[in-house]
């Protein structure tokens, strides 16, 4: 949300998990599916039956959304009473009915960007950040935390293997195609940091490059389809870091583009050679793309809703899902947003390139994440204070609600989705 440990020692600690299970659809009104207290072995029967997670496995769409347990939102931020570290849902599209299960105990904020959380081929990593944390000497305000959490998939669910504390305000995360390595923005350093992980399931910070002030604010990270550039947002200064990916992961900067004000989540486009941009202060999408000396220039900038919090693009390049805020956190009475519900503006690409606007879809409370499946025939928006996902299905050409809301213990904070 826009707003201004050390490695685990010993075994690996299992974290208990609660499947979800598919409500009949009632006579009217969204489908539900609801998480009981079940044991977690009904986890191992429901989604593995028998079989582990490996390669030769088929391949499952799924979406993972990190939960804050501790925020609120209401005008400004709030510790919830009874605040707790945080979660992670993983829900499988691919399964019929849908199937979800739940991982508790992974610190995770809503605080900076959509995307604290990365997911690896097939689901088997995760990789999940936390911003913010409870302050115990004042329960009631947040403090800055330092912690990143890798999880990894068994046949028994997924289990939280390591935990590392690259530096203040870890946000937006960049996973590596053959999950060896993360990059993490340092919302609170002006940094980002670079992690490996190894085959053993730990996790350690490898280096640090340090590009810009505190007060700039990077907030995300991200990799282009090639991996060997990157992009870092500095959402205060307003500007865009084009980054090189040296062979070893160290990042070199070489531009320092100027954006329009609040720069804030960033997604390459298939090709690589063109990205999306959202500024959540000036209201726009900024079109990006590579020149032949290898620089990149704004190519155009397209309005938006109020607040584009979140920039997500579908694995095959034809849509991108813009979250807004519009009027959800609008208390200003004569304001024209005040009162309006937020909304995932729906972006379609054509053949030639050209984006345009052709649906908003209105959605609960404060949105955060999206993200489609890989398919992309099905997108998937958290809504923040609601406790819950939406689900819309694309059916010819058109984007549409499909009834189904998975409820989830927390409120969402950011999303990722499986591309295989």
């Amino acid at each position: 949300m826009s707003t201004e440990r050390k490695n685990m020692p010993g075994a690996h600690a299992r974290i208990s998990a609660r499947a979800h299970t598919c409500a009949s659809a009632p006579a009217r009104g969204p489908r539900r599916l609801k998480h009981p207290a079940a044991a977690a072995a009904l986890l191992a029967a429901a989604l593995f039956a028998g079989a582990s997670w490996c390669a030769a496995a088929p391949a499952r769409m799924l979406v993972v959304s990190a939960n804050d347990q501790a925020s609120g939102y209401a005008g400004g931020m709030f510790v919830r009473p009874g605040a707790r570290p945080g979660g992670v849902t993983v829900v499988d599209f691919s399964a019929s009915p849908v199937r979800a299960w739940h991982v508790d105990g992974v610190p995770c904020s809503v605080i900076g960007p959509p995307s604290c959380v990365a997911v690896g081929a097939g689901g088997v990593e995760i990789l999940v950040a936390s911003a913010m944390q409870p302050d115990p000497a004042a329960p009631e305000k947040l403090r800055p935390d330092t912690r990143v959490t890798r999880l990894r998939a068994t046949p028994g669910g997924w289990e939280q293997t390591a935990q590392t504390s690259p530096g203040a305000q870890p946000s937006g995360i960049a996973l590596s195609r053959d999950a060896r390595q993360a990059w993490v923005a340092l919302r609170a350093e002006g940094a980002v940091a670079r992690l490996a992980l190894d085959d053993g399931g730990g996790l350690r910070l490898a280096g640090k490059t340090s590009l810009a002030s505190a007060a700039d604010s990077l907030s995300d990270i991200e990799l282009s389809p090639d991996e060997r550039t990157a992009f870092a947002t500095l959402h205060t200064a307003a500007a865009l870091l084009v980054l090189r990916v040296e062979a070893d992961g160290g990042l070199v900067e070489k531009q320092r583009l100027q954006l329009p004000r609040g720069a804030y989540h960033i997604g390459f486009l298939p090709d690589g050679k063109r990205a999306l941009a959202g500024c959540t202060v000036d209201d726009v999408l900024c079109v990006l793309e590579e020149e032949h000396d290898g620089a990149w220039r704004i190519r155009e900038t397209i309005p938006t809703g109020r607040t584009p919090e979140g920039v997500f693009i579908s694995p095959d390049g034809r849509w991108v899902a813009v979250t807004c805020f519009d009027g959800a956190n609008m208390l200003v009475r004569n304001n024209p947003w005040f009162g309006q519900p937020s909304r995932v503006y729906i972006y379609s690409i054509n053949k030639e390139g050209a984006i345009r606007r052709e649906q908003a879809l209105e959605l609960k409370n404060v949105l955060q994440g999206a993200a489609f499946t890989a398919d992309s025939r099905t997108l998937v928006a958290g809504q923040f204070g609601e406790g819950n996902l939406r689900v819309f299905q694309l059916k010819e050409g058109a984007w549409g609600d499909s009834g189904q809301v998975i409820e989830i213990p927390g409120q969402s904070a950011a999303l990722a989705a499986t591309r295989d």
